[in-house]
Order: C-alpha cells, then sequence, then structure tokens
C-alpha cells in the first residue's frame, strides 16, 4: 500500500504501518519542529509543506490512499468551535478536494469527537457530502433533534467514496505492539472511505470483535513500593530501572547500582552511599527511613551517614534532608504536583522512548527543549489505534485481490 499523508505532525501513521510494509510517498507539514521530526527520521520521504498547494493529479496512480488528521481546535471544546468558519476547520474541506484529484482508492481521516457537532453537525454533513458525492443531511432522531451518532455509513454518489465513521478510544485498541492498548482516555472519530463502496469502509470499523467493548486493561494499585524507590519492583525493565535510579550528581545508574539494606534491596537514591562510597556532605540526596525511626546504619556518625545536621529541622538525630518533608530537598513535596515528562507522553501516544528527542536548532538531541515535544506528541494520533485501522484497511484491501 502506498500513501500520501497531510497535517502529518510527527507521523504516528507511519510508525503504525511500518510492520505492513506500506510506503509514504510524502508528507505534508509546515510546523517547524514537527518538520525536523519528520526530516530526522525519514529523511527519504519528501516533506511537500502546504496541503493547499499540493497538485493531486500528480498522485494519480502513484497513491493508493489519503491519510490525514486535520487541525481539530476548530471543532474542539478547548478551542474557539468556529468549525469551518475558521481557515484549520477549512483544511478538512482541502482533504476531501486532494481526495478526489489525487483519485486514491481509500481514505482515513482523524478529528476530535466535537467535529459531530460543530455547527449542529452540519460541519461534519458538509465533508461528508464532499466525499461521498451527494447532499448529506443531519439526521433527526425520534424526537426531531438533529445530530450525528458516534458511528455510521454513507453510500457513495457517482465517482464518490462509500463512508464510514467511528468514535474510537485508544485505551480499548488492543493490537500487536500494544496488548495492553494505551493508559490514556482519548477518544477521536475515524473516517474511512472507499471508492464507490460503502461496504468495504464498513468493513473496516465494524468488525465483530472490536465492537464487544471490552472494558479497558485493569491498571489496579499494588501493594508494595513504587519501582522509583526499589530496584525492580513491578518487573520495571533494565530501560526504566535507568530511568528512576539517579545519583548525587544527577546522572543514571546501573540498574543493578543498589545497596542492601535490611534484607531488601534499595536503589542508591536512597541510601547514603553511590557504589559502596560515603557521600560527601554536599551529596546529602541519599537516605531512607522506616517508621519514623532512624535505622543506625543512616544515624549520624554511622557507617553510612553522610553527616548532614539536620536538628534544624526538628528531627533528634542527624539525618540526610531528603528523608523530612520540611527540607528544601525533599523526597516529596506536597505544594506540587509532578508533570509528565516527555518521555512519558511519548509512551501514552505508543512512540518508543525519545522519538521526538532530535537535534534542533544548531542543538544537539540532548538539549532539545520540552516545549515543542509536548506540543508535537499532544498534537499526534496514538499509534495503536492507527495500527488497527492500518490491519483491518490492508485485511479487506488484500481480500480485494
Amino acid at each position: 500500500m502506498r500513501y500520501g499523508s497531510v497535517c502529518s505532525g510527527v507521523e504516528a501513521a507511519t510508525l503504525a504501518w511500518a510492520p505492513l510494509g506500506w510506503k509514504a510517498e510524502f508528507f505534508s507539514e509546515i510546523e517547524p519542529f514537527p518538520a525536523a521530526v519528520l526530516a530526522h527520521h525519514y529523511p527519504e520521504v519528501p516533506n511537500l509543506g502546504d496541503m493547499t498547494k499540493i497538485i493531486g493529479e500528480k498522485y494519480i496512480g502513484k497513491i493508493d490512499l489519503l491519510t490525514g488528521g486535520t487541525p481539530c481546535q476548530s471543532f474542539s471544546f478547548a478551542g474557539l468551535r468556529k468549525g469551518l468558519d475558521d481557515p484549520r476547520g477549512n483544511l478538512c474541506l482541502k482533504f476531501a478536494e486532494l481526495a478526489h484529484h489525487s483519485r486514491v482508492r481509500w481514505i482515513l481521516w482523524e478529528n476530535v469527537p466535537g467535529v459531530l457537532s460543530s455547527n449542529r453537525g452540519a460541519d461534519f454533513a458538509g465533508l461528508l457530502s464532499l466525499l461521498c458525492g451527494w447532499q448529506v443531511d443531519v439526521p433527526a432522531d425520534r424526537k426531531g433533534v438533529c445530530k450525528w451518532k458516534n458511528a455510521g455509513i454513507i453510500n457513495p454518489g457517482p465517482g464518490g467514496f462509500g463512508l464510514a465513521w467511528r468514535v474510537l478510544d485508544a485505551q480499548y485498541t488492543r493490537v500487536s505492539g500494544f496488548p495492553r492498548a494505551l493508559p490514556q482516555r482519548r477518544r477521536r472519530v475515524f473516517l474511512v472511505g472507499y471508492r464507490g463502496d460503502w461496504r468495504l469502509a464498513a468493513a473496516v470499523l465494524f468488525d465483530r470483535q472490536s465492537l464487544s467493548w471490552d472494558p479497558p486493561p485493569r491498571r489496579e494499585a499494588q501493594a508494595g513500593v513504587a519501582r522509583t524507590l526499589t530496584a525492580s519492583a513491578g518487573g520495571a525493565s533494565a530501560k526504566e530501572q535507568q530511568y528512576n535510579f539517579i545519583d548525587g550528581t544527577g546522572k543514571p545508574l546501573n540498574p543493578l547500582g543498589c545497596t542492601w539494606w535490611n534484607g531488601k534491596q534499595v536503589a542508591d537514591t536512597l541510601t547514603c552511599t553511590s557504589n559502596g562510597q560515603r557521600m560527601p556532605d554536599n551529596g546529602r540526596m541519599q537516605a531512607v527511613v522506616v517508621n519514623s525511626k532512624c535505622p543506625p546504619d543512616i544515624a549520624a556518625g554511622g557507617p553510612m551517614c553522610c553527616g548532614f545536621d539536620s536538628s534544624r529541622y526538628g528531627c533528634s538525630c542527624n539525618l540526610c534532608g531528603t528523608i523530612l518533608t520540611e527540607a528544601k530537598n525533599t523526597i516529596a513535596d506536597r505544594s506540587s504536583v509532578r508533570r509528565l515528562l516527555p518521555v512519558e507522553c511519548e509512551r501514552l501516544m505508543g512512540f518508543p522512548d525519545d522519538y521526538t528527542r532530535i537535534p534542533w536548532r544548531k542543538k544537539p538531541a540532548e538539549l532539545c527543549p520540552d516545549g515543542p515535544r509536548y506540543k508535537a506528541c499532544g498534537n499526534s494520533q496514538c499509534v495503536n489505534v492507527m495500527r488497527w485501522l492500518g490491519q483491518r484497511i490492508d485485511y479487506i484491501d488484500k481480500c480485494l485481490k
């Protein structure tokens, strides 16, 4: 399958479809940072930039599928809700125009559920009308209220696409590579079209298994200590341990670099030693306390004590400041909540770790700023959902052949 991607972002689609052997003929992205991510990972695929300037006729016979998640701000409840009156909203109409001019067989379009109610449903009706080739009106329920449901199909007109749409949630979508789906509730409208036949589009979205509405994966809190406080609690992988365990200098510790205390394996970040060495006074980032009592091996003068006088914090014994919530360098700060790291946002979207950590503005990847990485992840699609859709389209398309 050969495809073109518009409003590409950082290309969740290409990541999702790589196992299928599909090939991207072009991307279309104008934002500088996502475009840099594309150039970093896919230098062989041209980025055509502004999608409104793409001449669809040039790609007749060159692409089988057109995909894109046009900007959702004009339809989102978090935005201004201007719908098609917003230039960003009009890009969905350009998507329909490009689909017809390039004569692709398949289309796959994505947006927020708010598109179904934008302008009382008229905006979505306009998009469907352009794609299928005849005037589509917003349906009315038994009470006469006009609104779109979360799923439906549309017959094609002459030369138009048969359409099916459905709201999918990332937390329910389990596929190869994502057996536990993704740990977030992310609902999006996916519109699939096949030229001349609605049944093939419907076959992609409405398979029997996906309609069973299995509950999301169970992620109950478990007894014990969080992974960041032990060497391997919860089955943390070596890579996860590398992120969790940081020594007094801020450098990652070896996943196996832990200390045995009281019969338990404790990460070096919670002891007064690093690799068996006593920490200096300025390294008072390591200590552990159990049941508010000071273990003898980390008490003042003990063999593992860093020698920090914490009596001014109301402690009767000299303990490292990290175990006192009143101290400046505390383990927990009740007045703040830690924000997600960029690598955690990547995992929530199904991206590989550090996928968006690239050389940026003449600086190495190690100095890539967090801001554009957060935005790139938030504006993208979930890889597991795109893979499920790709697998369904691939299966139906091969059945035709």
